[in-house]
């Protein structure tokens, strides 16, 4: 009798544990696999992360098109930069489904002043004007000297994250800028996190020098994936002659480079070779256009 009622025991047990476990159980929607956005819009150049939010298991992160590249990615994120203008899905698999999210990469807004911008307006500090602009490696920085004299100008250039959070500083300097002179400088920061930047301007009364960028002349023309320049001494003795080059592609600024040129003699000349730039992919840039500087060319007088 008792084996009976403990064998009726055993199956009423089974049955119930059958029961409960064909029972659905409801998963939090907080605790479901999905992305933190379905939409995000960013600007050319500026990065962020797209969350991948209870996630822990192996996830698959791809883009779709050359609108956008990937940074970073791990099980809980991918941090994405916008490349170029238009739409792109980024796209997390994990197992069998596949998560998306829409990204829009818009144009830069122009700024006015020190913000990362393509093409800012002139901003005028202790009359002398600049305007920066970043590209993919550095921010580039265009000053122009509105004074009737020398002047010595030190530029700081700082960079932020998307928080604001200080994470750099560059700097460059032009220490014989002549009246009415435009040069363009460069900050290098080839690093993925920072989203925008400063600039400080420190001008000084530049002492000891006599310049001579005026009559630095120049001649120029593209070349097999470069610009070629050939650097002609017109004027006096010179201690050093910095020439650059700025190459735009769609009206921004793509690259940057400068070389020195040795002409320190008076009829000197000198043939200088800038390649054309790589993005952030890269792949080789071919500029629309291009300006050449003769940034500075200056002696001193001790």
């Amino acid at each position: 009798m008792k084996r009976r009622k403990l064998k009726r025991c055993w199956i009423v047990m089974g049955i119930l544990f059958i029961m409960l476990s064909m029972i659905p159980v409801n998963v939090r929607a907080s605790e479901k696999v999905k992305l933190s956005t379905a939409k995000k819009t960013i600007p050319i150049g500026q990065t962020c992360k797209v969350k991948l939010k209870n996630n822990k298991k192996r996830v698959k992160w791809t883009v779709s098109g050359n609108k956008i590249k990937i940074l970073k990615k791990t099980k809980t994120y991918a941090k994405i930069k916008g490349i170029k203008r238009g739409t792109a899905y980024l796209r997390a698999k994990v197992g069998r489904k596949t998560y998306k999210c829409k990204i829009v990469v818009k144009k830069k807004k122009n700024f006015s002043g020190n913000q990362n911008n393509n093409q800012s307006n002139s901003t005028q500090v202790e009359n002398v004007s600049y305007r920066s602009q970043s590209i993919h490696n550095g921010v580039v920085i265009f000053v122009k000297n509105n004074y009737s004299y020398t002047v010595s100008v030190g530029v700081d250039c700082l960079f932020y994250d998307s928080r604001g959070t200080l994470l750099k500083m560059g700097s460059d300097y032009n220490y014989g800028l002549q009246p009415g002179w435009e040069c363009a400088l460069f900050v290098w920061n080839s690093d993925s996190d920072w989203t925008s930047h400063k600039i400080n301007i420190k001008v000084e009364n530049a002492a000891n020098i006599i310049t001579n960028a005026s009559r630095i002349g120049m001649t120029y023309n593209v070349g097999n994936k470069n610009v070629m320049v050939q650097v002609r001494n017109n004027g006096i003795k010179n201690d050093f002659t910095q020439i650059a080059v700025v190459y735009y592609k769609n009206g921004y600024v793509v690259g940057y480079e400068r070389r020195y040129a040795e002409v320190s003699n008076s009829g000197a000349v000198d043939y200088l070779e800038f390649p054309f730039h790589y993005d952030g992919n890269y792949n080789v840039i071919i500029p629309d256009t291009y300006a050449v500087y003769a940034n500075y060319s200056y002696a001193y007088t001790w």
